[in-house]
This record gives structure tokens, sequence and C-alpha cells, in this order.
């Protein structure tokens, strides 16, 4: 199975007066879906640039020299201007940016504005990404026709029975969200049921949408859905004139429903035949009414509650929450149309260490929960480690290492990883042994409009030699999860020694 992420050989340079800065130069790793990279590294080494040319979030003066950024199977450099500059305001990459790919961004204590409500920022981010017939997204083929969306869904057979979401996977089709269709002329709701204990919420949330049916007297049926992340349930109407004022009904409650679910999605069917020489069965189908105001205060509610947050507070100013409440606000933002990837930048920065420790917490539950990627960007390693399942050590635009989090810290092979991992204080170990591992790494990173020829490391490595200065180390490969560019460790690896 192809990688969530691939970016191959990448290349940010920024142009100034004094020349190129080369921020970032020939970096390349994948992440897969539910994985978490570790991108580590002393201030200026280019993680965050990295992190940022991603979703192409760069300032005008930046270039994308080369390489490539493939998400999802498409490659996002196609929408770079010729000469390599960026449109932050290209539609392509807007569609995908907050949908498909969003950011923690870095100092939650600068990141929101101040003179707005902290909820309305995030109901801001959802209405201009709001989340329209997400569906689609995972369907072979969308076309759009008119008011309408033409849906083909991949199915083996045409038959009498509900096509559920095996009937996609089965097909081959990734999928975050679940759905049932059926029946010519009928309204559909999904109500997919989310979060730990989903069993005892279903059971819940069951009685309480059979009891809210029944207040109705026309013909309705209720199907439970079993997908991904869960259970759910499928409401099965067969008048539409009274589905748009049930189902708002329905919304309504849910809202105040102590049981966590996703915002209701609501669809009209109309049967299409099949077409001809292809084993797909085609719906058409109109949402009964347009994404509100109204959905996305209650999807902000919502989020306050996953994150941690009271929803009382969502209209309150920045000023009036704490640092570890603004980053939970910021990770809520981040998570409001369930992106398969998140970027969190210095997400612990200027808190204490307690706060620290229950934001990363909070985020690895919520990851692990929702089942998306992440890249966690930070120069603190130690802290990475809590929370990632790889890492990647940047040293002046370039990686060093890129191993499993366990082996990188097991087995350091890089002499800049080597160095980090001396640096982090320690509890263990015999009180002159902690005196003498505790140790810096002598000199500083250096300038890079003009960075040092060959590994980029040597001025300030103990083991460097001529090769060292003269040729740029290449990725020697101890194992299918372990890469370091060295050349000390090249000639270590062939049995030489250095």
């Amino acid at each position: 199975m192809p990688p969530l992420l691939n970016v191959k050989d990448l290349k940010v340079y920024f142009k100034i007066r004094d020349g190129w800065v080369e921020a970032v130069d020939g970096v390349s790793f994948t992440l897969r879906e539910k994985e978490t990279l570790g991108l580590v590294g002393e201030s200026g080494c280019g993680k965050t640039t990295t992190a940022y040319a991603i979703t192409q979030l760069l300032p005008r003066n930046a270039y994308i020299k080369g390489g490539k950024i493939v998400f999802m199977g498409e490659d996002l450099l196609k929408y770079l201007k010729k000469d390599g500059t960026i449109d932050i305001f290209d539609e392509n990459i807007r569609k995908i940016r907050w949908n498909k790919i969003s950011i923690i961004f870095q100092g939650a204590m600068d990141a929101l504005n101040p003179v707005y409500k902290v909820g309305k920022q995030i109901e801001e981010a959802i209405m201009i990404h709001r989340p329209t017939l997400k569906f689609g997204e995972i369907t072979e083929r969308v076309e759009e026709r008119g008011s309408k969306l033409q849906i083909y869904i991949p199915v083996k057979e045409l038959s009498d029975r509900d096509l559920t979401l095996e009937d996609l996977n089965e097909a081959g089709e990734r999928s975050t969200n679940p759905f049932i269709l059926k029946s010519v002329g009928a309204a559909v709701a999904i109500i997919p049921v989310v979060g730990e204990e989903a069993g005892v919420k279903h059971d819940l949330l069951k009685d309480y949408i059979t009891e809210e049916l029944k207040k109705h007297k026309f013909s309705w049926k209720l199907r439970e859905v079993i997908y991904d992340a869960g259970k759910g349930f499928m409401v099965h109407m067969e008048s539409r004139d009274k589905a748009a004022e049930v189902f708002g009904e329905l919304d309504e409650l849910l809202t105040e429903h102590p049981v966590e679910v996703q915002h209701l999605m609501v669809f009209t069917l109309e049967w299409q035949k099949k077409i001809p020489d292809s084993p797909r069965v085609a719906y058409s189908s109109t949402p009964i009414r347009e994404y509100t105001q109204k959905d996305a205060r209650r999807r902000v509610v919502q989020l306050y509650r996953i994150v941690g947050l009271s929803p009382v507070r969502i209209d309150n100013y920045p000023h009036e929450y704490s640092g570890g409440m603004k980053q939970r606000a910021l990770i809520a933002m981040a998570l409001a149309l369930n992106p398969p990837l998140v970027i969190a930048d210095e997400p612990t920065t200027a808190l204490d260490v307690i706060t620290q420790y229950r934001i990363l917490r909070e985020i690895k539950k919520i990851q692990e929960r929702y089942k998306m990627a992440m890249i966690i960007i930070s120069h603190d390693i130690s802290t990475v480690a809590e929370i990632s399942d790889k890492m990647a050590v940047m040293y002046a635009g370039r990686l060093a290492e890129l191993a499993r989090t366990e082996d990188l810290f097991k087995e350091p092979k890089h002499p800049y990883t080597v160095g980090l991992l001396k640096s982090i204080p320690t509890i263990k170990g015999e009180r002159e042994e902690l005196h003498r591992r505790l140790a810096s790494i002598p000199g500083s990173p250096p300038p890079l409009v003009n960075p040092p020829s060959g590994c980029r490391f040597h001025p300030r490595c103990p083991y460097a030699k001529d090769v060292c200065r003269e040729k740029v180390p290449r990725p020697t490969k101890l194992s299918k999860t372990h890469i370091v560019w060295c050349h000390k460790v090249k000639a270590e690896s062939e049995g030489s020694e250095w």
C-alpha cells in the first residue's frame, strides 16, 4: 500500500539580498496512515520550512527548487508557479488545506486573533472549508452536474441489499466516513457514533433516536451501520416532504445528547440506471440543506469536549484562556474537519512541564481515536519521543538520521544525533556518570546563505575527515527503517575503520 505522504529530495530556498538561503536541501521521508513522524533539530535547521512546504504556506521569497511532495497519490508541487514560487491562494491547494492537511501552529500565545472570540475563529475555519458531501472523496468518480453530484460507487454486482462500507473496502476504496445507500426516491440520514466506548454509546443513542422517530406518523426504518471507526445508524424515510423537518429536529437533539456523534449527513437519493459495461451503480444525491453557521457551532461544541475544554468557554476571548487552553483550542481547530494528516509545529512551546505532558497525552489520544497521521515538529527530542513512531533528525537544512524512535534512542549513529541525546538530562545512573554524560555540542549551526561544503556538520564534528569537507554524504541504509547520512557510518557499515 502506498504511503499517505511521500516527500522526495525536497529543496526549498529563500531569496534574500545576500543570496540564496538553502533552508531545505534534499530532504526525503515517507509517512503512512496513522503514523507519527517526529521532526527534530536545532532552531533554524529547516523543520518548519519542510512542513509548511507540504501545505505551501511559505512567504513570497520562498522557491521550491526541486523534489516531490506526493500526498494521497497526488503531487502537490504541480500547483506551483513555473518559477517555483508559491501562490498561497491557489484554489487547488486551498481545497487540500484543513480538509486533508491541517496545522497546529507554533506559539499558541500568538496564534489566535486577540479581538475575536476563540469559538468564532474555529467556526470561521469550518465555514470556509465547510464539509459538504464528504463521502464523495472516497468514491471512484464524482462529477458536478448543476446542483447535483453524480456519484459512482464501485460494487461487485447490483443487488437489493444495502450497500455498506464493506462493498467499498472490497473494491479497494479508502474510507473514513460510513454510509449506506438504498431505495428509490428515499431520504436517508447517516448518524455515525465515534470515540471510546462506542458500543455503549451506540445502545444509548439507538433508544434515543427511536423514541424521537416514534413521535412522527409516517413510515421510517432505523438500520445499523458498522464501519471502521465504530458503529452508527441510518435513518431511512419514504417521505421526502417531512424529511428535512424531522432530520432538522434530530440534529438539534443530537447536539444536546451526551453521546458524541459527527454532524448529521442528510441526502435525498434517486435511482439511476446501471452504467453499461461497468461494475458500478450510480446515484444522484442532493443535500436537503446547506451546512450552516449553526452546524459549525455544534461542531465547535463537540471539538471542545474532545480536547477537554468546557463548551461554556467558546465565547471567551484569547486573553481569557491560559496557555494550555489556547493550545487545546488550536488542536480543536486542526481537528475540525477530521483531516487524515495533522502537522503540529512546536505544540508545547512556552508551556510548563505538566501542561506539556497533558497536551502531548491529549494529542496522542486524539490521534489514536481518529486514526490520523501526524508530523510533530520540535527542537526537544525527548518531547517528540513521547508520541512519535519514527524520528527524522535535521541539521542545517538536511537530514542527518531517520529511524524508528526506539532504535534512534538505543543505537544513534550520526554524531549529531549522539550529541543531541547526550544533551538531554537524565535521572538514571551514578552521580559521576551523570555529570560526565550531560554534554553540549561545540560551536553553532552554520549560516545557510553560505553553508559549509560537503557534510554541513563537519565544522562541529569530532570525527570529521577530508572526505567530510569535500563530499556530500549519501544515505546509508542500516536497515529498512534506519537511514543515516554520514561518511563515518558508511565506512563502518562496510567494515572499514574510521
